[in-house]
Formats: structure tokens, C-alpha cells, sequence
């Protein structure tokens, strides 16, 4: 029996919303059982992170999973002013020395240079 474990979790310019995960373990009396519980990563970011133009990046805090997960599903909202856009990268740390590549995970607005490759970041 396979155990599915995933996360939704929202990512945004100003990153807002909510997470579910299902968390499968083991009781000890080797039996499984599933669990649904609420998380929540809300994160704003402060219009002071940001130039009034031009162009910048900005990267946020590390959010540790309490728990094991082996699919990410990300989603965002954002109100931009015309003619402006992100791009949106995703990592994930495995272990102290054991981590994902900048994985491109779309974009939201105006991005005039659009991203070919899904694995090199252009921050």
C-alpha cells in the first residue's frame, strides 16, 4: 500500500491562503491511519522589500514541513499594477547537504523575458 503524503501550499507576491495535507503514519500496532489536519503558511511581503521600479528579487524564509511530503502543489494571488509580474522559483532541502535545484514554477502578470529552461533560475 502505497502512503500518499502532499502538501498544497500558497505562494504569491503577497503569499496569503491556506494549506491541507494528509499525513499517513504508522500506529504501533502496525496499523495505518490517515489523518487530514489544517496548516497554514501565510506569508505577506512588506511593499518596503520592493523598488518602485526596475527590476529585483526577493526570497522568503525557509518553511520546514512538519512532517514528510512527496508532492508540492503551489498557488498564488496577487493584485500587480499594470505591466508588472513575477516569476515564481521553488527549492527543497532534503537534508543539511542534500537539496533540489531552483525548480521554475511559473509566472503571474506582465514577464516580458519568459523562462525556457525549468531548472536555471534568472532572478
Amino acid at each position: 500500500m502505497r502512503l500518499t503524503r502532499w502538501i498544497w501550499l500558497p505562494l504569491a507576491l503577497t503569499l496569503a491562503g491556506g494549506a491541507r495535507f494528509t499525513f499517513a503514519q504508522e500506529k504501533p500496532n502496525e496499523e495505518t491511519a490517515t489523518t487530514t489536519t489544517p496548516a497554514d503558511w501565510r506569508t505577506r511581503i512588506a511593499p518596503t522589500d520592493f523598488a518602485s521600479s526596475g527590476t529585483g528579487s526577493w526570497l522568503s524564509p525557509t518553511i520546514v514541513a512538519p512532517f514528510p511530503f512527496d508532492e508540492l502543489i503551489y498557488s498564488w494571488n496577487a493584485a500587480l499594477p499594470p505591466r508588472e509580474g513575477f516569476r515564481l522559483y521553488l527549492k527543497v532541502t532534503f537534508g543539511p547537504a542534500d537539496e533540489s535545484p531552483w525548480l521554475y514554477a511559473g509566472y503571474w502578470g506582465d514577464v516580458r523575458d519568459r523562462v525556457t529552461s525549468r531548472s536555471l533560475p534568472r532572478f
